[in-house]
C-alpha cells in the first residue's frame, strides 16, 4: 500500500493516544515503562 514510504498523520485526543500506544509496541516500549514516580513505586492504579 505505502511501499515503505513515510506516512504522516495528524491525530488528536484518543486516536492519537491509541496510535502512540501501538507505535510504542513496535519500539519495544511497554505501558509500565512510562509510569513514573509514586504511582510506579507503590503499584497503585492510575
Amino acid at each position: 500500500m505505502f511501499d515503505g514510504l513515510p506516512v504522516r498523520l495528524s491525530l488528536k485526543g484518543l486516536p492519537a493516544i491509541i496510535f502512540q500506544h501501538e507505535i510504542d509496541h513496535l519500539d519495544g516500549v511497554l505501558f509500565i515503562d512510562k509510569v513514573v514516580g509514586e504511582t510506579r513505586a507503590s503499584g497503585t492504579a492510575i
